[in-house]
């Protein structure tokens, strides 16, 4: 399972998610101080259930 939350493909889209979500958090109006809290809370969340997600297709697709 940790394969999938640490798979390359799953570190680069957390990434993105990061500096999208910072982005479009700066855009609104935050300051950095917020933005850089948020994300250093939101991106590892992200990372792991979409590890998770990824894992469990797997399975279901018998890959796992």
């Amino acid at each position: 399972m940790t394969a999938y939350i640490f798979s390359r493909t799953n570190l680069i889209s957390t990434a993105v998610f990061a500096v999208i979500y910072g982005g479009i958090m700066l855009l609104l109006g935050n300051t950095p101080n917020e933005v850089l809290t948020s994300v250093a809370v939101a991106a590892p969340l992200y990372g792991v259930l979409m590890g998770l997600w990824n894992a469990w297709r797997a399975s279901r697709d018998g890959g796992g």
